[in-house]
């Protein structure tokens, strides 16, 4: 039954269930009766209220084991980016439980509260929900080492990272001291990322070019992914993070001059006197401007590609994992399994 007052839905995340109902809807107001606060959750036609505890009493515990491991935490995401970043991390064979964070306020939540709500996996390849959603107490400060503390990664965006309203910055800082896996993805793409990521984390990273790129592992993505990994990734508007050395999952796909010529700098009439021309025997002066302007121009490209990366890694020597994903575009959806993989296994 509804307590007192209407509760209007918006889906938030939908995923496979055993009914086929697209059941995971968050309601963005809240009502009271005597003091105890109730939010709405809708499952297909059903609704429920489930109380919310103004602590994290009764939030699941999740051992870091095959049976109950940790949970991946998604800080204040989006649907389209929960949907990208949560869909193979609750199916085989990674089945890990997520929370979602978030201090955005809705209806009579207060702006100063975090409220999470925990997505657990079947493991046979589908999804259900089950309870587990708390409310963190108005200090932000307690609650953000409650939750990351449930957690084996937290998630979170560039732009979240570095807002002066995000309080949470020295409980994440604290969690990769501990071992602890932090995940910045691109959603608004700073410049300032890399030198911000740099003077939190401990590495020495930059922000590079931006383009799009056709991308292939390196040897130490080699080693890291799964031996069923596609060999290519496809990121566009990639932001990419120029690194230090073993620390690039990806690089873009070694292209050749004539590619590079044609595909990247726009001008195929290059091609007209072959891939390496006799510049002595052409006659036309501009045009031999305009090779030497284009063979610079790839050098520099060859440079710049050989140390940067959509998707680092950086590790601490206490244990804490930094990763980088600079896909914002979000077009190759086979970077989920990627994404999944190392949210689960680093």
């Amino acid at each position: 039954q509804r307590q007192r007052g209407v509760c209007h839905c918006r889906l938030s995340l939908s995923l496979p269930c055993p009914d086929g109902l697209s059941f995971y809807s968050t309601c963005r107001d809240s009502v009271e009766d005597s003091g105890v606060r109730f939010v709405c959750l809708s499952r297909g036609a059903c609704v429920k209220v489930v109380k919310v505890q103004a602590s994290m009493a009764g939030f699941p515990e999740f051992e870091d084991s095959p049976e109950t491991p940790k949970a991946v935490c998604m800080y204040n995401m989006s649907s389209s980016r929960l949907v990208h970043y949560t869909c193979k991390i609750l199916e085989e064979p990674f089945s890990r439980p997520v929370v979602i964070a978030e201090t955005h306020p809705y209806g009579n939540v207060r702006e100063g509260m975090i409220l999470s709500q925990v997505l657990f996996a079947t493991g046979q390849n589908r999804a259900r929900y089950l309870g587990g959603l708390a409310c963190a107490t108005a200090d932000r400060e307690e609650a953000y080492p409650a939750i990351f503390s449930k957690c084996k990664t937290v998630v979170i965006s560039d732009a979240c990272l570095t807002s002066d309203e995000f309080r949470g910055l020295n409980a994440l800082i604290d969690f990769y001291n501990k071992g602890g896996t932090v995940v910045v993805y691109c959603e608004i793409g700073l410049f300032a990322i890399g030198d911000k990521l740099s003077e939190y984390f401990g590495c020495s990273w930059s922000l590079g070019q931006i383009d799009h790129f056709t991308c292939v592992p390196t040897e130490a993505g080699l080693n890291f992914l799964p031996e069923n990994s596609r060999p290519e990734i496809y990121v566009g508007s990639a932001h990419m993070m120029v690194v230090q050395d073993n620390e690039a999952l990806y690089q873009p796909k070694p292209t050749t001059r004539a590619e590079y010529l044609k595909d990247y700098y726009g001008m195929p009439n290059l091609l007209d006197h072959g891939d390496n021309p006799d510049l002595d025997s052409i006659e036309d002066k501009d045009w031999v401007e305009c090779w030497k302007d284009a063979l610079n121009s790839w050098e520099r490209f060859q440079q710049q590609n050989s140390n940067s990366t959509p998707v680092a890694v950086h590790r601490a020597d206490a244990g804490g994992k930094l990763v980088w994903i600079g896909d914002r575009a979000q077009e190759d959806t086979g970077i989920r399994a990627v994404l999944a993989h190392i949210l689960c296994n680093l």
